[in-house]
């Protein structure tokens, strides 16, 4: 797999065919193309889709606490440097508000960017709801409301509206992946995530259909990139997935580390190609750090909050796993080789083949608050980001 820029598009409003996928938040999924009426209409230029994709898990630091706001913000295929992240601008404003107040964020070049709910409140207050605006090249390009009261979700949910245009689909498929965080001998906090997970080690899931059937694309025919430190940009093993400890389990194993937490604080990897319905298709991964309470009391990571509403449950990459798996089993529960569906592996550990652990982890500046946010306590609490298809 050459790792490049990750794919997307947006909206010609003649040519599209608005679609969306649902998901089940309990684990096994079953997207839906009718479009659920909370989906997100892409909105702005043709070159450009935008869409909030909810929230990371709440952040502990010196200054209190936070949730960061994340949305997808990706260039069309036939465009695929429509914007860079100083092309973007973030803008908020009390639900019903007239004036409207630009607030920083980070990232926000293809695919992925968030705002902080501290530098909102520290712009326009607490309201109970927030309008927030995110344009590139002032074109507005994602428009929604955020609930402050329930971890700054977007009302309605996460769902964002499909778009077939020329044969790509515009929206990509979000799944997360917590990495519980836990202190080394050495006083750094760090942990793992298995990602993009698939029972073939040449074809990647990427899309579940109304049916339960899963479309996948080959490996070899994708394009990807990561923020990941530890990658350097690349998705490791450029013509297969890599084994995971487990028979029928392979995937990418990516090592999250404090000290070396990308600028952006958060983790991504995306692949793009031609799947086998002949659309061009991207996944989004989201590793998401947490420390063990937080895993906890989210249920395994797959809620923003805990006792989130049911608009608001993740999309999880082990949840797409599970119904590739599935669908190899023919809807038994003896895998395709005859024996057990091997289980998600504990988010922390890699699997046989899998990326080692670094052995030498520097401490740097450049993470200090993120490091702050797992050193209050060895119990910790840590931060994320999210986006699916939608949920049911």
């Amino acid at each position: 797999m050459t790792i490049t820029a990750s794919t997307a598009a947006s909206t010609a409003p003649s040519r599209r065919v608005r679609l969306a996928a649902a998901v089940t938040g309990a684990g096994l999924l079953a997207a839906s193309f009718a479009a659920p009426a909370q989906a997100q209409p892409s909105v702005g230029s043709d070159e450009v889709y935008g869409c909030l994709v909810g929230s990371l898990s709440e952040a502990r630091d010196a200054d209190g606490t936070r949730f960061d706001v994340m949305f997808v913000l990706r260039d069309a295929a036939s465009t695929p440097d429509a914007h860079a992240a100083e092309d973007v601008d973030v803008r908020v404003r009390p639900e019903g508000g007239d004036a409207w107040t630009t607030v920083s964020h980070r990232g926000g070049a293809d695919p992925v960017g968030a705002v902080s709910s501290r530098d909102i409140q520290e712009a326009i207050g607490t309201p109970e709801r927030v309008e927030i605006s995110v344009r590139a090249h002032g074109v507005e390009e994602v428009a929604g409301t955020l609930d402050v009261t329930r971890a700054w979700m977007p009302v309605g949910g996460t769902a964002c509206a499909s778009d077939v245009v020329d044969g790509e689909e515009m929206a990509p498929v979000v799944t997360w992946a917590p990495a519980v965080m836990r202190q080394n001998d050495r006083g750094s906090f760090d942990g793992g995530a298995d990602i993009l997970l698939s029972t073939d080690p040449d074809r990647v899931p990427m899309a579940v259909q109304e049916d339960g059937t899963v479309v996948t694309a080959d490996v070899a025919g994708l394009a990807g990139a990561s923020n990941d430190v530890f990658t350097d940009g690349d998705l490791q093993d450029p013509a297969r997935l890599e084994a995971l400890g487990e028979p029928g389990r392979h995937g990418y194993h990516v090592w999250v580390n404090g000290a070396n937490m990308p600028a952006e604080g958060f983790v991504w990897a995306s692949v793009t190609g031609e799947a086998e319905d002949g659309l061009v298709r991207t996944r989004i991964a989201i590793v998401d750090p947490m420390g063990e309470e937080t895993f906890e009391d989210t249920d395994g990571g797959t809620r923003a909050y805990p006792g989130s509403l049911a608009e608001h449950v993740r999309l999880m990459d082990a949840d797409v796993y599970q119904a590739l798996a599935d669908v190899d089993q023919g809807g038994s529960d003896d895998d395709a080789a005859g024996g057990e569906t091997p289980a998600p592996a504990e988010p922390g550990a890699p699997g046989d083949g899998a990326h080692e652990v670094p052995e030498t982890v520097e401490t740097g500046d450049g993470a200090a608050w993120w490091l702050a946010a797992l050193g209050a306590a060895a119990a910790g609490v840590l931060v994320r980001f999210r986006k699916g298809l939608g949920l049911v």
